[in-house]
């Protein structure tokens, strides 16, 4: 069989150049994947895509292969996205073939527990899924250019788990983890539109949301402590909806005082007042 190898801007143009050099239609050939090639952020460190076209059967057996028509290109950004869902979308798997049933053993072992099969698939499953939502989220950070390394903590009963190591750690997390907090919502986004049942991702950047939530905890505790002696309320600065639970969470058991949250996003504040 006849076998090239074919560089292009893309898979597409180098799968299209190597169809035009052998005389084929793509459906007379098989196309392996060697490199998908990255275009790199803003044009810079850009790879050429590489394809191997293996002619199947003879090309004088089928009509000369039609031209195709020029493929529109996308803006950057959107083909950006584009490329990072479809690495998100789960390969789909070839259908089962039958086989005909063997003679069943005189003695044949117990199946397994329908429940535990069950159990097994979810968890393959999650595993899957956090190994598409860790390379989604290591698309963009190459495609950023702040460099880091993905990789998947944690993936279970739903939850999903991923630690950035490395990069520039401050610029990913940026001011009180707007950054992390604005990925983690793009890549949840992404990775959940294929899937029936959500999941909930979830990101952090060298131990930074642990510590974050330390220092709340602890400054919420220095303000009841004020509150208690002063007699007099207190009032925290704007905070996303899950550092306004920790702040709630950390004094709701302390009987001399109660919190509550006012304002509008992304305004909206805890307020430490004094039981009456």
């Amino acid at each position: 069989m006849t076998s090239i190898e074919q560089t292009g801007k893309n898979v597409e143009e180098a799968t299209q150049l190597a169809l035009e050099k052998l005389g084929v239609t793509e459906d007379q050939v098989d196309v392996e994947i060697l490199d998908e090639g990255t275009k790199g952020f803003l044009g810079i460190k850009q790879s050429p895509a590489v394809v191997r076209v293996t002619v199947k059967v003879q090309p004088e057996e089928h009509p000369a292969p039609r031209p195709r028509a020029p493929r529109q290109r996308k803006p950057k950004a959107q083909e950006a996205a584009v490329k990072a869902e479809k690495q998100a979308a789960p390969k789909a798997k070839p259908a089962p073939v039958k086989k005909e049933a063997a003679p069943e053993p005189a003695k044949a072992e117990p199946a397994a527990p329908q429940a535990e099969v069950e159990k097994a698939k979810i968890t393959e499953d999650i595993a899957q899924t956090a190994e598409r939502a860790r390379q989604v989220l290591q698309h963009i950070l190459d495609g950023i250019g702040m460099g880091g390394t993905a990789q998947v903590k944690s993936a279970a009963d739903g939850r999903i788990q991923i630690n950035i190591t490395g990069g520039d750690s401050a610029v990913l997390i940026g001011k009180h983890g707007q950054t992390i907090d604005s990925l983690q919502y793009l890549v949840n986004v992404i990775i959940n539109r294929h899937l029936e049942e959500r999941v909930r991702i979830s990101f952090d950047v060298e131990g930074y949301r642990e510590r974050r939530e330390d220092t709340l905890r602890q400054h919420a505790l220095f303000l009841a402590k004020k509150v208690k002696e002063s007699g007099q309320e207190a009032v925290l600065e704007p905070l996303r909806a899950n550092e306004r639970r920790i702040v709630h969470t950390a004094l709701a058991d302390d009987p001399d005082i109660y919190t509550y949250s006012e304002g509008t996003e992304p305004e909206r504040y805890v307020v430490i007042s004094p039981k009456k």
